[in-house]
């Protein structure tokens, strides 16, 4: 074959329950020795920056935690000048991918110049990275859903503008010290939000019009864990295996998310910047989940089968409906009008799904008609 694929799975992760002893010595291996600590109110609120602290050998020398639930560009500009500020030497990012995200961000901010949109990748800002500047980070999540700590790219909100996604190889964590009794403590909308947008990740990596066998096999089998044990966890928060299984679930999401996105995650951006709202990410992964499937079947390229023989559903049109009862049980919402978005707004919701960066890797080529019509059977 001739086909040109690009692999990238380069994060040493350290996964499992005790994980989080070897965050000193992942900081010793990453030449970490003044720390920037990244989390959020929530996070340090229910004590876990406490025992990150603890875990280190060297505490920070300075702490930000005024990440909102989508970061946006002002909280990332205030955390690089309180890196430079306090003279850091790297970064140790606590949290979901709010935290993980803006430390990304960070990364750039602080030993870059030049405004923040010019480093936007939808405008070739990756060119524009120097990766040997970059200063080391080390992930530590706690919820099992967006991936970050194994990822390369960070999603920053603009307001009154569209997301905008800093992509570098350099912007990959050094480690992640992905420890599932950090998780053990989520609440359950956060599981249940966190878990579908891990599974989303699964799919659409899966999907991927770019050749990548390796992404294929891990996207299968993280959807396989993601499928058998979100339920479990969100009916009992302290189950130990399933928190184990969702958080190896979300690390291969995260992988095989690299090789690309699609429609769903389109839409999520889209309606993610609508920051009146503040709408969780996972959550609208979710919800626009079982119609962009219902449209990328359409045409006769896309094959779901391995999807559905993964969760045990006999073809394409259960594997969805599957889905839809499963949102159903957790409590998703039926459509984007029950989480406060006017019809009004979808004309300019579907041109921002047209623009986003994750609209190239859809399944089936997708026209901002479709995301229109897909958009308004949103209202149906």
């Amino acid at each position: 074959m001739d086909t040109l694929c690009r692999l990238y799975f380069l994060t040493d992760t350290v996964l499992g329950f005790g994980a989080l002893r070897e965050l000193s010595p992942a900081m010793r291996a990453a030449g970490i020795s003044r720390p920037f600590l990244v989390a959020d109110r929530g996070i340090a609120a229910a004590g876990l920056t406490d025992r990150i602290v603890e875990a280190m050998d060297t505490p920070p020398v300075a702490t930000f935690l005024d990440t909102p639930a989508n970061p946006t560009k002002a909280a990332c500009e205030a955390a690089a000048r309180a890196y430079v500020e306090n003279e850091a030497d790297g970064v140790v990012a606590v949290g979901g991918g709010s935290p993980i995200d803006l430390a990304k961000a960070v990364l750039v901010l602080a030993t870059h110049d030049g405004a923040f949109e010019s480093y936007d990748a939808v405008a070739g800002g990756t060119a524009l990275i120097d990766g040997t500047r970059l200063p080391p980070l080390i992930a530590v999540p706690t919820t099992a859903g967006t991936g970050s700590e194994v990822g390369q790219s960070a999603v920053i909100s603009v307001p009154g503008e569209r997301k905008y996604i800093l992509r570098h190889p350099g912007l990959k964590p050094r480690t992640a010290i992905s420890d599932p009794d950090l998780t053990l403590s989520l609440p359950r909308a956060m599981t249940v939000g966190s878990g579908m947008d891990a599974m989303t990740h699964c799919i659409e990596g899966f999907l991927s019009p770019r050749p990548n066998p390796p992404a294929e096999a891990v996207a299968l089998d993280g959807l396989r864990r993601i499928w058998n044990h979100l339920e479990r966890a969100a009916a009992d928060g302290d189950d130990r295996e399933a928190r184990w299984h969702l958080l190896m679930g979300s690390a291969e999401g995260g992988m095989a998310m690299t090789n690309g996105l699609g429609a769903v995650h389109a839409m999520s951006h889209a309606a993610g910047g609508l920051h009146d709202l503040n709408l969780h990410h996972g959550t609208l992964n979710a919800v626009f989940l079982p119609s962009v499937l219902r449209f990328n079947i359409g045409a006769n390229s896309v094959d779901l089968t391995p999807l559905a023989e993964a969760t045990g559903c006999p073809d394409a049109e259960a594997f969805i409906a599957a889905i839809e009862a499963r949102n159903q049980r957790l409590g998703i919402p039926a459509g984007i009008a029950e989480m406060g978005v006017t019809r009004d707004r979808v004309p300019s919701l579907a041109r921002a799904a047209k623009a986003d960066f994750t609209d190239a890797t859809n399944a089936r080529p997708t026209s901002e008609g479709d995301y229109l019509r897909l958009f308004e059977a949103q209202f149906a």
